[in-house]
């Protein structure tokens, strides 16, 4: 894997190294400027603590080491073996669990399907492959502050796998929904509301 990353030595809001591909572009630009512009500030004012973070998909690293510095323990689930060899390098911190695996509503094996080098935060994932596939609930989590969902249209299938997990703790909810309100509706029921939407992000809070 050494021969396909880079190291990029920026800061991003106090954290300096980072190990990551070396064709992807995309995947770096977007995230490392909108953390600070937007989308810390946002996922932390939907918070109800700062105990536990579920975070997928963790692509490279970038957000779940970011979250490592606000929150007790953070969660993370990256299928792609790749990105994942990045997200291990990067997130090195005891407060990081990190699961080389996909997350949704089975424990079916999926595939994953790249789609661009230069943005390697844009692989989907598909039922019929080998890779291990875990349900959020399965975490058996004793708290939970924040879901925070970049699934490339897997939202619905993880959040349905988390539904005791919302239930019982009602966290705050960020997904990158892609044009899709269907997440919305499913998460009316429980009490959720959407209370704004950053970049591609909704935002949700329940108020139960």
């Amino acid at each position: 894997m050494k021969e396909l990353v880079t190291i990029k030595n920026e800061n991003i809001d106090g954290f300096q190294e980072w190990i990551w591909p070396i064709q992807d572009t995309e995947a770096w630009s977007g995230p490392s400027t909108e953390w600070i512009r937007s989308h810390r500030d946002a996922y932390l004012a939907i918070t109800n603590g700062r105990d536990t973070v579920v975070q997928a998909g963790g692509n490279c690293g970038m957000y779940p080491r970011l979250f490592s510095k606000y929150f007790n323990l953070v969660y993370t689930f990256e299928p792609d073996a790749l990105n994942f060899y990045c997200l291990a390098n990067n997130c090195s911190s005891e407060n990081i669990i990190k699961f080389n695996c996909a997350v949704g509503n089975t424990n079916s094996p999926v595939k994953v399907i790249k789609h661009y080098q230069h943005n390697v935060g844009c692989h989907t994932v598909s039922l019929g492959g080998t890779i291990p596939q875990l349900t959020i609930d399965q975490l058996n989590l004793s708290s939970c502050s924040l879901i925070q969902l970049d699934v490339e249209g897997f939202e619905i299938p993880v959040l349905q796998g988390a539904w005791q997990t919302i239930q019982k703790y009602r966290p705050g909810i960020a997904c990158e929904q892609l044009g899709n309100d269907n997440i919305t509706s499913l998460l009316k029921p429980l009490g959720y509301k959407l209370i704004g939407i950053v970049v591609k992000d909704y935002l949700y809070s329940c108020e139960l």
